[in-house]
């Protein structure tokens, strides 16, 4: 699989995640984080995958898009 191919593949898949998973409806708010083990947010090594959602949530009207970040230094601090 080509580098072209995969981000391509990628592009379906975060279609397929906001179309379907989601059912993400124009001028609704979406959030994303997630509760785990007592700390709520999204692990920062997933930013990729992020970023990807968030484009495709505002391509399919999203109104607002808020992601909650975790980061595990700041944890420690």
């Amino acid at each position: 699989m080509t580098s072209l191919e995969f981000e391509q593949n990628l592009d379906k898949y975060t279609e397929v995640i906001v179309r379907v998973g989601l059912n993400l409806q124009p001028g609704q708010r979406l959030q994303i984080g997630m509760p785990l083990m007592g700390v709520c947010g999204t692990p920062l090594e997933l930013s990729p995958l992020v970023r990807l959602i968030v484009t495709k949530a505002y391509q399919v009207g999203a109104r607002l898009v808020d992601v909650m970040w975790n980061d595990d230094q700041l944890q420690l601090i």
